[in-house]
């Protein structure tokens, strides 16, 4: 679950305590149907996108709800017999998330770990985060132009890979600075600021991405233009050359 900013490292004391809670939580809620299996006290992390999380062990039952990436839930039972798909075969195990979703995920979407592994959970999320971090850097890099509610051009943003960024417009100087991500709600932030704001949010569209202040925001946009971008030092070196 992307709680906190990505870039940070979740501490074993905020693990052993959500541990807690969920097993806590397990306890007052105890099932007695035939279709769960005893097990033990374990944890799953969700290791695809849009898991989903149904009412009964089997494929096409009711869905309750899509479950995330990273995301930690506390096994409460297994189905008694697995499911093969395709070449995998799991069991569907009953699990509860965080806010008392309860159901059955497909045991080929989780990553399971004893509850008391606090430390080897941790590095396990850790590096769901690097990877998703690093996925989403290449997204968002490339230059954006921006356009006001009827169409005009405005700015321009460029953000790169390591974390720089600039921020321009027609007739003005140029605001150059490093961006953070809070991947939990796809926002990213300027430290020196830019000509819109000191931070914006990535909407993810099959008909396009875009950067808005927010989901409401009427005004100015930004449209990926390049996913191609020169840094200042490959610029200067273009400059440099003889002839350019």
């Amino acid at each position: 679950m992307f709680r906190i900013n990505i870039e940070k490292l979740i501490n074993s004391t905020t693990i052993i305590i959500f541990l807690f809670l969920l097993i806590f939580a397990a306890c007052d809620n105890k099932d007695d149907d035939d279709q769960k299996a005893i097990v033990d006290k374990n944890i799953g992390i969700v290791i695809i996108d849009k898991a989903i999380l149904r009412i009964d062990p089997m494929l096409y039952s009711s869905v309750i709800s899509y479950r995330n990436k990273g995301e930690i839930a506390l096994i409460l039972g297994k189905s008694k017999e697995k499911l093969r798909l395709g070449n995998e075969e799991f069991y569907w195990y009953y699990v509860r998330f965080s806010g008392e979703f309860t159901g059955w995920i497909y045991g080929g979407n989780l990553k399971i770990f004893p509850a008391d592994k606090t430390r080897e959970i941790e590095k396990y999320l850790s590096g769901i985060r690097a990877v998703e971090l690093g996925k989403f850097r290449k997204k968002i890099t490339g230059t954006w132009g921006s356009a006001d509610n009827v169409g005009s051009v405005k700015q321009r943003l460029e953000l790169f890979e390591d974390g720089k960024y600039r921020s321009y417009r027609s007739e003005s100087n140029t605001i150059e600075g490093e961006y953070s991500i809070n991947f939990k709600e796809k926002e990213i932030i300027f430290k020196n600021g830019t000509y819109f704001g000191n931070k914006i949010i990535y909407f993810p569209l099959s008909s396009g991405n875009y950067l808005k202040k927010s989901a409401n925001d009427s005004g100015i946009k930004f449209i990926k233009i390049s996913s191609k971008i020169y840094s200042a030092e490959d610029e200067k070196k273009k400059d440099d050359k003889p002839g350019a």
